[in-house]
């Protein structure tokens, strides 16, 4: 239960966070969300954070990774465990790259399909 809600403070701090650097795109330091009214010093130490090198250098490094990706998840936020799961409910034979078929192959995507195609012939469990 303490491993439910801490997972569920860190994703809300992190929604929160993302909404507060967009206010500081939109606007920059004078774009304040009004939550921060009364605790003007903490909307200031947020910009100085967002306007760190540190911060900066890790913003670009994770925009290229995502920019890198060759096949994207397309199962929301359900773990891979629950479309396993689903598959054995629902009675499929089971390879290991059923999941990874549910998981990525889109219709009309090549780059994934044709992984799918190279790999599934030696993942069957």
């Amino acid at each position: 239960m303490f491993n439910w809600i801490l997972k569920r403070a860190q994703e809300r701090y992190k929604d929160w966070k993302y909404q507060c650097y967009q206010a500081y795109l939109k606007e920059g330091p004078s774009g304040m969300p009004s939550e921060f009214i009364g605790r003007e010093d903490q909307w200031e130490f947020l910009c100085q954070h967002f306007e760190s090198d540190a911060f900066k250098r890790l913003s670009l490094a994770n925009k290229r990774n995502r920019g890198e990706k060759t096949m994207h998840h397309h199962t929301g936020s359900s773990p891979i465990i629950y479309t396993i799961e689903e598959l054995i409910i629902q009675g499929k034979q089971l390879p290991k790259i059923k999941g990874f078929e549910k998981t990525y192959v889109r219709e009309g995507d090549e780059v994934t399909t044709k992984h799918y195609v190279i790999v599934s012939p030696f993942t069957i469990m």
